[in-house]
């Protein structure tokens, strides 16, 4: 969906723009049904966190984490972020503080599980692939983090990290059956 909308508004910088402007004007319907589409993968797995995990506090603490992306996943596609340079709005704000608080709760749930899984039978045979989606999840996000206030990179980092956590989760995904 969202290399559609690189075609769709091609107006929009990928490089330095959020991804989260493809929600506003006409094809924006896209952009929520992605963050939807979070929301339900990251549900999913806070439940097979809870029942696959053995360790009683890291299951808490995945399925927490994972919860924390569904819900600020969910806040993300309700409210939309403004486009740059308009007056910001109250949806804008809340947008803007759903989107930190989703990276983090993101990047600590997959490295957590992540380095668990190693000791969890299902996992072990489809252990490597998550690994690396998981490492590169990790790196991306702690650039993103640091370099926060560059906003001439915030498009691409923001593209690279969500690609990493949307391969890590099929992946994952795909496990559970």
């Amino acid at each position: 969906m969202i290399v559609l909308l690189h075609f769709l508004k091609p107006e929009l910088n990928p490089i330095s723009r959020n991804l989260s402007e493809y929600a506003n004007g006409r094809f924006g319907f896209l952009m929520t049904l992605f963050f939807l589409f979070m929301t339900v993968g990251y549900v999913g797995m806070a439940f097979h966190a809870y029942s696959t995990l053995t360790q009683r506090a890291l299951r808490a603490l995945c399925s927490f984490l994972f919860l924390v992306c569904a819900i600020s996943s969910l806040m993300l596609s309700i409210f939309p972020m403004n486009l740059e340079n308009t007056p910001t709005t109250a949806s804008s704000m809340i947008h803007h503080q759903a989107g930190p608080i989703f990276l983090i709760a993101a990047v600590v749930a997959i490295t957590v599980f992540t380095i668990r899984i190693r000791f969890e039978r299902p996992y072990k045979p489809h252990f490597i692939p998550l690994v690396i989606y998981g490492a590169i999840t990790f790196c991306i996000g702690l650039v993103v983090v640091l370099f926060i206030h560059k906003p001439e990179y915030t498009g691409l980092l923001q593209r690279l990290v969500g690609l990493s956590m949307w391969m890590w989760l099929m992946n994952a995904s795909f496990r559970l059956t």
